[in-house]
């Protein structure tokens, strides 16, 4: 179980400093680029991977591995028009996408591509590994989804729906790889049998379009983001779904923790909120937040909560301090209201 969490990073002119994370108070960084995903390892070390955006239609390519002995900044060098950007879940590989429906993959800490591709038509909005970093699928147009081999590029095959073909907008593979979640701009969810390239059942019920999927350990529940300002939770084996309201804007990026019972969610309203998986009932609300939150992750212990911000803070939560904005606390519901 992790007891301290350090960050070493380091600002415009190349100064290192390292932050602490051992009181009640949220550990804050600002970086110049546009986070975009998280990434753990077992052994406590942190990624986050965004977008430098000052160079107009090009953009660099950034990460920031947080750990406690060994932390550094790499840069991958210039993505001509980013949509982007994704980690693996171990940060063993970096994925990046453009508007043009190119792809690149780099072995993380190596800036030279691992292998390139141009998936899914043009604008791959969607990127996703599967648990075990052997898998990469890209969403597109028209439903589509490709899959390839992590390591090297090799294609593995591509997922195309019959009918209602909308553009993909978030990907989720469970456990296994055995099945993935692919949501599109109209808030339809389709699940599709990787091996058998078919869809074995549709999800509807947002109103908007979906924004972030991700599956509970064990694969038995699928969450759900969207533009319609909330988060649903699917229990796949009986259909039956919880709706979970309460944020005031776009729900953008969703993480469960390691016992698959709590879920948190941020998005627009720069709020990030944690609920109780088997009532759905809100535990925490952490408010304040510099921006709307890009990319959240726990620990591997569940002790510490991560988050990105579009304006490119990084943020760390104790166990103790999200205690503080803990729901059923009158102080927490009145500090949260203000």
């Amino acid at each position: 179980a992790l007891k301290r969490l350090e960050y070493r990073g380091y600002d415009s002119a190349g100064v290192a400093t390292v932050w602490r994370l051992e009181d009640q108070e949220p550990w804050r960084r600002e970086m110049p680029l546009r986070p975009t995903s998280l990434a753990g390892t077992h052994s406590g070390a942190l990624t986050v991977v965004g977008i430098d955006e000052s160079k107009s239609s090009r953009n660099h390519i950034l990460s920031v591995r947080l750990a406690a002995d060994d932390s550094h900044a790499i840069d991958y060098g210039l993505v001509e028009q980013v949509l982007h950007a994704r980690l693996s879940p171990a940060a063993r590989y970096l994925a990046a996408s453009n508007k043009q429906g190119q792809l690149w993959v780099w072995k993380q800490g190596k800036t030279s591509p691992l292998w390139k591709a141009t998936a899914a038509g043009a604008a791959a909005r969607a990127i996703a590994f599967d648990p075990r970093e052997t898998l990469l699928a890209v969403g597109g147009q028209q439903g589509r989804v490709e899959i390839y081999e992590a390591k090297d590029g090799a294609f593995r095959t591509t997922l195309i729906p019959s009918e209602d073909r909308q553009q993909v907008t978030a990907i989720a593979f469970d456990d296994h790889a055995r099945q993935l979640a692919a949501g599109d701009v109209h808030g339809h969810i389709r699940l599709w049998d990787v091996v058998q390239a078919q869809v074995t059942e549709k999800l509807s019920g947002h109103t908007g379009g979906i924004r972030a999927l991700t599956y509970s350990p064990g694969g038995a529940l699928l969450a759900s983001a969207s533009f319609d300002e909330s988060v649903r939770i699917w229990k796949l084996a009986d259909d039956a779904v919880t709706t979970l309201a309460g944020h005031g804007g776009t729900v953008s990026t969703l993480a469960f923790d390691p016992s698959g019972e709590r879920l948190a969610a941020g998005g627009f309203d720069a709020t990030v909120r944690i609920y109780d998986v088997p009532t759905g009932e809100l535990v925490a609300a952490l408010p304040d937040n510099p921006a709307a939150i890009e990319s959240l992750l726990f620990s591997p212990s569940g002790l510490t909560l991560a988050a990105a911000c579009a304006d490119g803070t990084a943020l760390l939560w104790s166990a103790a301090a999200i205690d503080r904005w803990r729901s059923d606390r009158p102080a927490a519901a009145e500090q949260a209201a203000l």
